[in-house]
């Protein structure tokens, strides 16, 4: 059909407003219905595209194609293009409402079973059906039907969205390097700000995969691949992903600089978010800017989303902990522990155990240290553990919690170096009875240290004294 080879040639250059008007033309100047209504159901794949923006558009180029043929009803492309519009339908009122989608929303059922039932139909139906089910948080079920579609069959405008929605599929299941991949082959098939935003989706990935360096290389490509200014929206993503990767750099002081700017862009087209306001918390925090922290915090958990309130008030728990405010901080813990979807409840749980440590509370500490491990928060409640074993010189026991540490930790970690100096230290008062090991485990924490650290001078005595040891035993002296 010349009307969409047309409408697609213009697409394929990024030229939306001619692609709806010779659409438009054809659903109206047509004498054949079966000729407008499809070229109603391609209008309503084009407003599928802008998401939560063209929810009305599609909408009535929906309504319009099957008025003209209401056969199309059983098409699996107008199926998945109907599942779509109720999925960013849904998706917009849940934001609005600072709420998630609900699983038992009846319409959240039935744009499912649309979508299910776009699986033998073309690579187009499948690519609108994985739409609707990566905005209704089914990742696994959307990665199925992305799997099913042919790229070939696509049409290149569809192509690099393809990746896109690849990748959005494949974070929602934590799957950050392949979806750090499909970001990366999206924006190699695309230009502008559609390559601006995929990359800025690659940063992200990248952050998740804690490679902060390589997430400021692929940022760097961002700022001049904008014909004239870098808009301001756009502009305060890519900062709020810079003051990240400063931040796990260990570059705070950068980190807030980067926040701020965000921060005054959004203000300035009045949209603050809850990313920004978070990333700006945390930069003053590592910077021991207590109340600031705080007061970013504060602003953090107003603006959060439902998905997102749990993380701010579990980093204002930590905040309000490291200012002295103990009771604070136990109840915005507490409050981020009500999220029965939050993904960190186990890393909660040990924050408060930590509450309690710090409290002087040992009994309340090995009490929720121990919830803690069991929900699966390892080296932090092994490491409370241990110290609370230690204290009441039950050495055996804190051997065996350093031992855990020592085998969940990454190495190199300041936990896994904590650990060897622990474990050798808890040797030692245990009485000497094992020399070899006080000396390997001493040995290895050592290098870590700073030569001016308290603990540096304790380890080095260990290792003299057990190269004493097993040299007058006539045991091998290790190097």
């Amino acid at each position: 059909m010349d009307i969409l080879q047309t409408a697609h040639q213009a697409l394929e250059k990024g030229d939306f407003e001619t692609a709806f008007e010779t659409l438009e033309k054809g659903a109206r100047s047509s004498r054949d219905p079966r000729i407008a209504a499809q070229c109603d159901l391609e209008m309503a794949g084009i407003y599928t595209l802008y998401g939560r923006e063209g929810i009305e558009g599609s909408s009535q180029s929906l309504s319009n194609a099957v008025l003209s043929n209401p056969l199309l009803r059983q098409d699996p492309t107008y199926m998945a293009l109907r599942a779509a519009n109720i999925a960013f339908t849904l998706e917009l009122e849940a934001f609005e409402l600072g709420e998630r989608i609900n699983d038992s929303e009846p319409r959240k059922m039935r744009a499912l079973e649309l979508a299910a039932q776009s699986r033998g139909g073309s690579s187009v139906a499948k690519f609108h059906a994985v739409s609707a089910l990566v905005t209704l948080g089914e990742p696994e079920t959307a990665l199925e039907l992305l799997d099913g579609i042919v790229l070939e069959e696509l049409p290149a405008f569809l192509r690099w969205r393809y990746w896109s929605w690849r990748g959005g599929a494949l974070e929602g299941l934590s799957r950050w390097r392949e979806a750090e991949q499909a970001y990366s082959h999206g924006a190699d098939l695309t230009s502008g700000t559609d390559k601006a935003a995929l990359l800025m989706d690659q940063a992200a990935m990248l952050l998740e995969l804690e490679e902060p360096f390589e997430a400021l290389i692929t940022l760097e490509q961002v700022v001049g691949l904008y014909n004239n200014l870098e808009p301001a929206l756009e502009a305060a993503s890519r900062l709020h992903l810079e003051a990240r990767a400063h931040l796990a750099l260990d570059n705070p002081s950068l980190a807030r600089e980067r926040a701020e700017l965000a921060r005054a862009l959004e203000d300035e087209v009045g949209e603050p978010s809850f990313g920004v306001a978070l990333v700006h918390g945390q930069s003053l925090a590592a910077m021991a800017d207590m109340p600031g922290a705080l007061a970013a915090f504060s602003r953090a958990v107003q603006l959060a989303p439902a998905a997102d309130k749990s993380y701010a008030l579990h980093e204002m728990g930590l905040a309000q902990m490291d200012a002295g405010l103990p009771e604070e901080s136990r109840a915005s813990l507490n409050a981020a522990l009500l999220d029965s979807e939050y993904p960190y409840k186990a890393e909660v749980l040990a924050d408060l155990a930590e509450l309690e440590y710090r409290l002087g509370d040992f009994d309340a500490t090995e009490r929720q240290a121990t919830l803690a491990l069991e929900a699966g928060a390892i080296i932090p409640a092994s490491l409370l553990l241990a110290n609370i074993a230690y204290e009441y010189y039950r050495l055996d026991d804190a051997l065996e919690h350093y031992n855990r540490v020592l085998e969940f930790a990454a190495d190199a970690s300041r936990d896994w170096v904590l650990a060897h100096q622990m474990i050798a230290d808890t040797l030692v008062q245990l009485g000497w009875r094992e020399p070899n090991r006080i000396l390997y485990h001493a040995q290895i924490a050592l290098p870590h240290l700073e030569p001016s650290d308290e603990w540096a001078v304790t380890l080095e005595g260990y290792i003299a004294k057990a190269n004493t040891l097993l040299g007058s035993s006539g045991g091998r002296t290790l190097n």
